[in-house]
């Protein structure tokens, strides 16, 4: 595998099975692997995500300031984790997107 970076190519290196725990470089990785994927689910209109919290939470949250009306919750990403909320018929094509262009699919052996 090489790295396109600014149009700059790495060197060739060969990809293992993944990164230590608290590994430095994983953020970055993550975001340069997701960073589309997360961006298609957002944009897309057929993905509605979360209304938000259910109504024994909302009492919770009513001293927060701001807009009445918070756009609904459709990824969350944090590090290496990522939360998705949406209708299964509703994300296939973003999910395989990102199946076809990564390495995520099983190896066939």
């Amino acid at each position: 595998m090489r790295l396109n970076v600014n149009g700059f190519l790495s060197p060739g290196f060969r990809l293992g099975r993944g990164l230590r725990q608290r590994d430095p470089i994983s953020p970055l990785l993550f975001n340069l692997v997701l960073e589309h994927f997360i961006r298609s689910i957002l944009s897309d209109g057929r993905i509605h995500g979360s209304d938000g919290p259910s109504p024994s939470l909302r009492a919770l949250s009513a001293p927060v300031q701001g807009p009445s009306t918070l756009p609904p919750l459709k990824v969350l990403a944090y590090v290496d984790d990522l939360c998705v909320f949406f209708v299964i018929r509703t994300i296939y094509e973003p999910f395989r997107s990102l199946y076809d262009c990564t390495i995520l699919r099983r190896t066939q052996k």
